[in-house]
């Protein structure tokens, strides 16, 4: 399954992504003018912060007729089709790698006199039932630095094309990213269905055209920043994390039919690519479906947006200059390095100025490379799973299936029972022991009536309520904070069990622990969130996408090598590398935590 906000005037100036758009760019993007609407509108004399906006648009958004209310009761349905498609062709799909490499290997290897067809030694490279030759750690070593290589190129162009799609939310609306996140997965899936085919004369090569296809596009990138976005649109501060939680229990919930659903689809057809035909009627459906949906993003900071990327620009800018080609390259390059680096600028210490809600001008920045730390070590734990299990284990899809099952399962029960118990176990100790009482959702309606009653006039319950919204905030990012370092510690256990224990139920233990510890992602970007300004929330998880993508490429290139030179004798010790990058995680987010638990203190 990934968002900003405002703070002074020079924070706002900040150069965005689309710096190079025109304004009137707006009205000529396809954006139906239903699904966009103006907020309350506020006396020109009063500058609204952003609790007060908050509570006019969700007092404004009460008022629409259900079809035109942005919820994320409309996005559930959309989640769990979604999560059921790519459970049904997730398993199979690095099966399918595994084996169109291993063909590959083996036809090359044993009869270089038949280089011009991967399909010349052992069959069709689609079979559901592998060869034992494509299980052997010399073929696997081999399939985990090619894999190495094209999760490499995919992230790597992904850093140069995230942050430009992401912020497109923040202009156009959250839709976008989802109508571009099916495209690009149908597509893939189709280059990959060719791949296996008799016809692909490229061998395992082909899977690097569909690195840079995935990597431009941002394939499997955009889906979380666009659903949190819409979430944090649609909610106020005290929801958001729940919220979050329940779009992650509706995606886990078709993550627990779809990779059984899958395995058994592929164990009854003996053929991998039987997923593909499935998934794509699947993808189809969804993008009709995004038609019904209501947009959430508010046209206010639509337009915010839209003058902001324009500020910068000179109003007569002449002629293009003439340079040379080298320089006409370096302008491109300089361009492309400023959309990774733009919204990392964000998180630079003093970028967001401190306040209540943001204790340390570093706490961003902290956040940040904790997050990118505890996500490589995952990601390089993920994408050996499948080779490492098939090496110790000999698993087919079908066993894969019941595993992925088995962790969606456990993140739906976490994300429906364990979460919200959690955070009402909090709320109930913090009452108890004399801090601020977070308010309840009954407080929170009758707070968003008296904002559109204009009950808010008088000056003294201004000055009251800004300062119960902030502390109310502040509560709620100590919340956050505890379940971030709780859940990266839960993580270091996780990682440490599998080595030791190296046995399938242990397997199945490990997971079962990591997807409670998933909980530290969700509070991660509540945190976001809360503490960037409202108009940039898509930039901010952008970023957070653009670091994970970092952590992503490194991941497989460091993962890939470390499998390659221990497959042989100690395959799982990659898992050793995971725990030590999420220890140094869990010191960082343990100063975080200490600076949000002993300000209020000081206050």
């Amino acid at each position: 399954m990934t968002q900003r906000r405002v703070g002074q005037a020079d924070v706002l100036e900040t150069e965005p992504l689309l710096s190079d758009a025109r304004v009137e760019t707006y009205s000529d993007h396809h954006v139906e003018s239903s699904d966009l609407e103006f907020e309350t509108t506020l006396p020109s004399t009063q500058a609204p912060n952003d609790e007060e906006a908050e509570s006019a648009w969700l007092a404004e958004l009460q008022n629409r007729p259900w079809y035109r209310r942005p919820s994320i009761f409309w996005m559930m349905p959309f989640l769990v089709v979604f999560g059921i498609i790519i459970g049904v062709i997730g398993s199979p799909m690095e099966q399918l790698d595994i084996q169109i490499i291993c063909k590959d290997y083996l036809s090359r290897e044993h009869d270089p006199s038949e280089k011009s067809s991967v399909f010349s030694y052992s069959g069709i490279a689609s079979s559901a039932t592998p060869d034992d030759r494509c299980r052997s750690p010399e073929v696997l070593a081999f399939v985990a630095l090619v894999l190495g290589r094209y999760h490499a190129i995919s992230g790597f162009l992904a850093l140069l094309t995230l942050a430009k799609w992401a912020s497109l939310s923040d202009l156009f609306g959250r839709k976008v990213l989802l109508r571009l996140e099916v495209i690009t997965i149908s597509l893939s899936q189709l280059l990959m269905w060719f791949a296996a085919s008799s016809s692909n004369p490229f061998g395992y090569r082909l899977l690097y055209a569909n690195a840079v296809l995935s990597g431009f596009f941002a394939e499997g990138r955009l889906i979380s920043p666009a659903i949190f976005s819409y979430v944090a649109d649609c909610t106020s501060t005290q929801e958001r994390s729940i919220m979050m939680g329940y779009a992650g229990m509706t995606f886990a919930l078709g993550r627990i039919i779809g990779p059984s659903l899958g395995g058994y689809i592929v164990k009854s057809t003996g053929d991998l690519t039987s997923v593909i035909k499935i998934g794509l009627i699947g993808f189809a459906l969804l993008f009709v479906s995004l038609l019904v949906i209501p947009e959430s993003l508010r046209k206010h900071d639509a337009f915010k947006m839209s003058e902001a990327a324009t500020s910068d620009m000179p109003m007569n800018p002449g002629p293009p200059k003439r340079g040379s080609f080298f320089a006409v390259a370096w302008e491109s390059l300089k361009r492309g390095l400023l959309a990774i680096v733009d919204p990392l600028l964000l998180f630079v210490p003093g970028s967001v100025p401190t306040s209540p809600k943001l204790p340390s001008r570093y706490t961003l920045a902290l956040l940040l490379v904790a997050s990118h730390l505890v996500e490589m070590a995952l990601f390089g734990i993920m994408a050996l799973f499948i080779p490492m299990t098939n090496l110790v284990f000999k698993w087919t899809s079908y066993e894969d299936g019941h595993y992925y099952s088995f962790a969606a399962a456990c993140s739906f029960i976490t994300f429906l029972a364990i979460f919200p118990l959690l955070q009402f176990l909090y709320k109930r100790y913090i009452n108890r022991s004399g801090q601020i009482e977070l308010p309840s959702d009954s407080e929170l309606d009758s707070e968003r009536n008296e904002t559109l009653l204009g009950e808010l006039d008088s000056e003294e319950r201004q000055s009251t309520s800004d300062s119960a919204s902030t502390d109310n905030a502040i509560e709620s990012l100590k919340m956050d904070t505890s379940f971030l370092l709780s859940g990266t510690m839960l993580f270091v256990v996780a990682f440490l069990i599998v080595p030791l224990f190296m046995t399938v139920p242990m397997l199945y233990v490990a997971e079962a622990l990591r997807q409670i510890a998933v909980i530290s992602f969700t509070a991660n970007m509540s945190m976001l969130t809360t503490i960037v300004p409202s108009h940039q929330t898509g930039k901010a998880l952008g970023a957070l996408s653009v670091s994970n993508s970092i952590a992503n490429t490194v991941a497989n290139l460091l993962y890939g090598g470390i499998f390659a030179h221990t497959s042989a004798t100690v395959p799982w010790f990659y898992y050793y590398v995971s725990v030590g990058l999420t220890l140094v995680g869990c010191l960082i987010l343990s100063v975080v935590w200490f600076s949000y638990h002993t300000r209020r203190n000081k206050v």
